[in-house]
């Protein structure tokens, strides 16, 4: 397949059948290819991101895919993409091993106690991502806790908060000087040319700010 519009609408399917939303698909390109964007990709570069997204088939009488490894396979449902975003922030956080889905899925079985991760259902799926909120928090440093706004609701921006973890760790390992919010946020606005304040920024932009200073906290912590 060469035509973009048909590529793009192939990854766009394969999305809704997964449950996978935008902020995820975007990190998913963004490790598939080094760009966020598919309008930055070419055709090429797009069949990474759709080969990355899987094949995709009808589940078979077994209540699994035919021919897809019992093991491989995440749920399908809203969960799937929070599932896969938290798990991905272990990694950069050095609480998670092995970043692929494969493994993803092997956490899901074991901690709902069930053959295959696919089989999951949503309250198990929610359990995992509760079990997995609590692993970060305890072995990352990942404060959950909503942000305070004059006036109005607390926010709630989980991406945010995983931010300010990956900066107080690359502190504690002796990259950066100063470990507190306002530092990471100069950081964010001084060299990254984002001049909103990073709890306002979109989930693809901290998509790759994860993954920036997970990379450099790997670097420094090998």
């Amino acid at each position: 397949m060469t035509d973009p519009a048909r590529i793009r609408r192939a990854i766009f399917a394969r999305c809704r059948e997964a449950g996978i939303d935008d902020a995820a698909r975007h990190d998913i390109q963004l490790r598939a290819t080094g760009k966020a964007s598919l309008t930055d990709m070419s055709p090429a570069e797009m069949g990474r991101v759709l080969r990355a997204l899987g094949r995709g088939s009808k589940p078979a009488a077994g209540g699994r895919p035919a021919g897809e490894p019992r093991t491989a396979a995440l749920p399908v449902g809203p969960h799937t993409a929070k599932l896969r975003a938290l798990w991905i922030s272990g990694y950069w956080l050095g609480v998670v091993r092995d970043k692929s889905d494969a493994a993803l899925a092997a956490f899901i079985r074991r901690q709902a106690g069930i053959d295959a991760a696919r089989w999951a259902t949503p309250a198990q799926s929610s359990a995992c991502i509760e079990a997995l909120k609590d692993w970060l928090a305890r072995d990352g440093g990942v404060d959950w806790s909503p942000y305070a706004v004059a006036g109005r609701k607390p926010k709630h921006v989980p991406g945010a908060r995983v931010l300010e973890a990956l900066w107080r760790a690359l502190h504690e390992a002796g990259a950066v000087r100063i470990g507190h919010d306002a530092a990471l946020h100069a950081w964010v606005t001084r060299f990254r040319g984002d001049s909103a304040c990073y709890t306002a920024l979109p989930a693809s932009t901290l998509a790759r700010l994860h993954r920036e200073l997970g990379e450099w906290l790997r670097g420094v912590s090998e």
